[in-house]
């Protein structure tokens, strides 16, 4: 019996060779791609208020840059004060280790000079200076994220300029992929367009309703706590979302550090680990399901492997957008005939009985 036909591995020959040419595109050509990527799950997103300046006689182009503007004015003003407030704390937290203002990092000190050392104590010099070097890596690591993307430049100066452009010739755009799509055996190009503009849509507006409903929920229960820089954490945590499951986690791990770091005893760090969970239960459980609901569908492992291989390929921007691309690979793979049943595989499995 045959199992392979000399069609199917001349296709699958096909299909692997134009996945390694797709990967290593990827990764020489990712300060291009993935900033236009993102500038168009970027205009899915504007293109609801866009779309309502033009019912109301202002012409599509000046629409799209007003709106673009107003977006990428916001953005900026928020990147700005993270950054900002982001130099500060550590800053404030490089000094108090070298002042030895940090009662905290006592704690775990004598615990370690009285169970392990037998009572000798650990030198405060080179406690000072083992500190002090913890924060300067953490002050260069937090620079370098802002720092790569020549890259923030250049991305924040070309996204908009995309988006624009994408806004204003999206009638154009429309009709290629249509073209292109049914060229491709994808006869229901149309459709196809109609289920991923929606998809994108109602998943970066929802995500954007759950951010700020999260980031409300921290600030408040992080300021009644008493932790310092409450709003820049709870900022960073609730931006953190956009990142799946690992977001979530590092959104945790930042505010209960600089809560057992800043404050006397265990009480305040266990109070924000409290919230964190209170928070992330709701969201998981209550926000996520009634606001985005079921409009990507995909198994968490694939996001996660997803997340991993495209943010290796081109950063954190890559694993912003990890989810609506994979989403939208889904949605094509589910209207082909030959791999109909790897969408399947990537989904999330909610109506499969095993």
């Amino acid at each position: 019996m045959r199992y392979f036909t000399r069609e199917s591995l001349d296709y699958t020959t096909k299909l692997t060779f134009l996945s390694v040419v797709l990967v290593v595109l990827l990764y020489f050509a990712g300060n291009i791609i993935f900033p236009f990527l993102f500038a168009l799950f970027f205009a899915f997103a504007l293109l609801r208020p866009v779309r309502w300046l033009e019912k109301i006689g202002i012409p599509r182009f000046i629409s799209a840059l007003i709106i673009t503007l107003l977006g990428a004015i916001i953005l900026a003003l928020l990147v700005t004060f993270v950054v900002f407030e982001g130099y500060q704390l550590i800053d404030k937290l490089q000094i108090s280790s070298q002042t030895g203002e940090l009662e905290s990092i006592k704690l775990p000190v004598n615990w370690v000079e009285k169970n392990l050392l037998n009572g000798k104590e650990i030198d405060a010099d080179n406690l000072k200076m083992i500190s002090s070097k913890l924060f300067s890596y953490a002050g260069g690591f937090f620079q370098s994220i802002f720092s790569k993307t020549t890259s923030t430049l250049i991305f924040f100066g070309i996204v908009p300029i995309y988006v624009v452009l994408l806004l204003s010739y999206r009638g154009n755009v429309r009709m290629y992929l249509e073209e292109k799509l049914q060229k491709r055996g994808f006869e229901k190009g149309k459709e196809i367009i109609e289920e991923i503009t929606h998809m994108v849509q109602n998943y970066l507006i929802g995500l954007s309703f759950i951010i700020l409903i999260v980031g409300v929920l921290y600030g408040l229960g992080l300021y009644f706590i008493g932790v310092k820089y409450a709003l820049f954490l709870a900022i960073i945590s609730a931006l953190l979302i956009v990142i799946p499951y690992i977001g979530s986690i590092l959104g945790a791990v930042i505010p209960i550090s600089i809560a057992w770091l800043t404050t006397d005893g265990w009480l305040a760090p266990l109070l924000v680990l409290a919230l964190y969970v209170f928070v992330q239960v709701l969201e998981g459980y209550l926000l996520t399901p009634v606001i985005v609901g079921k409009t990507v569908k995909l198994n968490p492992l694939v996001v996660i492997i997803g997340m991993i291989i495209l943010g290796t390929i081109g950063g954190i921007i890559a694993m912003i957008i990890a989810v609506p691309i994979l989403a939208t690979i889904k949605i094509l793979l589910k209207h082909s005939e030959r791999y109909g049943a790897v969408a399947i595989l990537l989904g999330n499995g909610e109506q499969t009985n095993v």
